[in-house]
């Protein structure tokens, strides 16, 4: 979870629910920027997904044979574009 949300972080990730069964997870994940998490053409997504399943076969040592993959557009967009902007070192003025 902790990985997911740094490799996002410019995406403004609010909020990780993981829902764990026997042979698959589903992940679901509260961005304000969908965007940035799919990538173009789906790449970025593709590629997250990978990340996921490399971060649970090291930890783990177990192989998931189905992962999905969930964005949800989060309500409190402003607020957290202004966070992922500051924890990027990006300077935030308002006028």
């Amino acid at each position: 979870r902790n990985a997911m949300m740094e490799k996002l972080k410019l995406s403004g990730v609010t909020q990780v629910e993981i829902e764990r069964l026997p042979k698959s997870m589903t992940i679901i994940l509260t961005v304000s920027r969908p965007g940035v998490v799919i990538g173009r053409g789906g790449t970025g997504l593709e590629e997250l997904k990978k990340f996921i399943l490399a971060q649970i076969s090291s930890i783990k040592g177990e192989r998931v044979k189905d992962l999905k993959i969930d964005l949800e557009e989060s309500i409190a967009r402003e607020e957290t574009l202004k966070k992922s902007r500051e924890d990027a070192g990006v300077k935030y003025i308002s006028s």
